[in-house]
């Protein structure tokens, strides 16, 4: 569950310099992130955006968004499960069927094989 804003990242371009792509992966090596060093606690994250200026009233509404859309997600998710069994038995119904309607096909009554 979502306890907090998650933190996004501003598409507002600002340009300051231009170097080549290999100029800078050359100079950024070594310093890249990875897993678990991306993740923030909730907390973390509260007090950044608290001190970047964020009104009180806003964090909490953001926060309470952040939460409505995951309820939506899990929502999402369990109906697709229900969905996904419903598609499994109704297979292996029709494939049940399918085997009935064969051997009855194949059966012969024994009236029959007299004549």
């Amino acid at each position: 569950m979502m306890y907090c804003v998650q933190l996004t990242i501003a598409w507002d371009h600002v340009e300051e310099f231009s170097v080549s792509i290999d100029a800078f992966e050359e100079e950024r090596e070594g310093d890249r992130h990875h897993g678990n060093e991306l993740i923030l606690s909730w907390l973390t994250r509260q007090f950044r955006l608290r001190n970047l200026g964020f009104p009180e009233d806003e964090l909490k509404s953001a926060s309470a968004q952040a939460q409505q859309i995951s309820r939506y997600r899990e929502w999402t998710l369990s109906r697709i499960k229900r969905s996904e069994r419903f598609k499994r038995f109704q297979e292996s119904l029709m494939r049940k069927v399918g085997r009935g309607f064969r051997t009855k096909k194949d059966f012969v009554p024994s009236y029959r094989q007299a004549r």
